[in-house]
């Protein structure tokens, strides 16, 4: 019997003695009988004692919980590999994305915050990390960030996603556009590992629009957009004229919503 007293050491106990039996999907099931609803958001992680991480997800433990954890590994460049081939077979809505540290375990990376909230962002956003040692000034990233994400995070987790582009020599950017289903809304993501020379980027043509609505256009971090980007312009605009992103240095990401206004 699984009590009250299903945390910690315990929990981890019980859940790897369940998996050696064969019986790991009795965990939730009994959990669940025997508290409740409530605590199963302690149980979303289960998948990586069954899978090991690297994307594989176990559909006995998915339709047990609302979201699964693709991988132990965080760092928000690898993770654009591993959202990638996530979400060709589970929908956003099922992918913990967490903000984790800089510089990371896996490969000693380091990143911007912002960086990490926009790769993260694409799933179901989380916050591993000590808050307590973040600055001021990474506090207010943060907060912008946060605060992006519980407006589009329907949009994100529901809508439909569009892989603009994937990284290559062409075009070294990661590039995702997620479109609500009603299109009134859409959230683009484009994040860049380094650039090299003063080689222009293509404009990102979107899609997924109603070609004769109106986008309001807004970045995700309250910053101002370049001049050549208009403030608001019509679907068929923004999907054939496409949009000017292009991104200097080391690990650079953008972050834009688009807002039907009619």
């Amino acid at each position: 019997h699984i009590g009250v007293d299903f945390a910690g050491d315990r929990a981890i106990a019980v859940v790897l003695k369940f998996y050696s039996e064969g019986r790991l999907l009795a965990v939730p099931d009994k959990t669940r009988a025997s508290i409740g609803d409530a605590f199963l958001g302690g149980l979303r992680r289960l998948s990586v004692f069954r899978d090991g991480g690297g994307g594989r997800v176990d559909l006995g433990i998915m339709a047990r919980t609302d979201q699964v954890w693709p991988s132990d590994n965080t760092d928000p460049l690898d993770r654009m590999q591993i959202q990638d081939g996530f979400t060709q077979a589970y929908a956003p809505a099922t992918m913990m994305a967490w903000v984790t540290d800089s510089p990371h375990w896996v490969n000693n990376r380091q990143t911007t915050l912002a960086f990490r909230f926009l790769s993260a962002m694409q799933g179901g956003l989380g916050i591993g990390t000590n808050l307590n040692k973040w600055t001021p000034a990474e506090v207010e990233t943060a907060r912008y960030y946060v605060a992006a994400y519980k407006r589009i995070r329907e949009t994100v987790q529901r809508g439909s996603l569009y892989r603009l582009n994937r990284e290559s020599r062409a075009d070294p950017r990661w590039t995702n556009l997620y479109v609500a289903a009603d299109k009134s809304q859409a959230a683009l993501f484009s994040l860049v590992a380094n650039t090299h020379k003063l080689d222009v980027m293509p404009a990102i043509a979107l899609t997924g629009l109603a070609p004769d609505a109106t986008y309001r256009i807004e970045s995700m971090d309250g910053q101002k957009l370049p001049a050549t980007v208009p403030p608001s312009a019509s679907g068929a605009y923004w999907m054939h004229h496409g949009l000017d992103v292009t991104m200097r240095g080391d690990m650079q990401g953008v972050g834009i919503i688009l807002t039907r206004t009619r």
